[in-house]
């Protein structure tokens, strides 16, 4: 905001213009996601997976299944560097209304007859 003699003058004069992209561009992306794929192999992230859900290491030479303790830093550190390689999962969203109740929602056609856009949804097969 712009002062004038302490006063708020109540408009923008200065930082970025609208539209401009944050710092973190698809470039930097691009990089973010192939380091993560050169260092989280396929191979590598299904022995982690293994690991992290049974509770087992396997040994290479000997195919002999050692337990060892679980680490919740390292699977929180696990699970993010497989985000960053294939993506974030999709957040399962719900809006409701008032108090988590249904939302109610009506269509009105504004400067229009219901019988003739009936009609007109009829001659396009979309109506009955």
């Amino acid at each position: 905001m712009a002062w004038e003699k302490g006063k708020q003058r109540g408009f923008k004069t200065g930082g970025r213009a609208k539209g401009t992209q944050n710092k973190i561009t698809v470039a930097t992306k691009a990089e973010t996601k192939s380091f993560f794929e050169k260092i989280l192999d396929d191979e590598v992230e299904a022995k982690f997976w293994r690991y992290f859900m049974t509770g087992y290491l396997v040994d290479s030479v000997t195919n002999a299944c050692i337990p060892y303790p679980l680490n919740p830093i390292s699977f929180a550190a696990f699970k993010r560097a497989v985000e960053y390689k294939r993506g974030m999962p999709m957040q399962p969203t719900e809006i409701t209304g008032a108090n988590g109740d249904a939302l109610n929602v009506r269509f009105e056609t504004v400067g229009s007859n219901a019988e003739i856009l009936a009609a007109k949804a009829r001659t396009l097969g979309l109506g009955n």
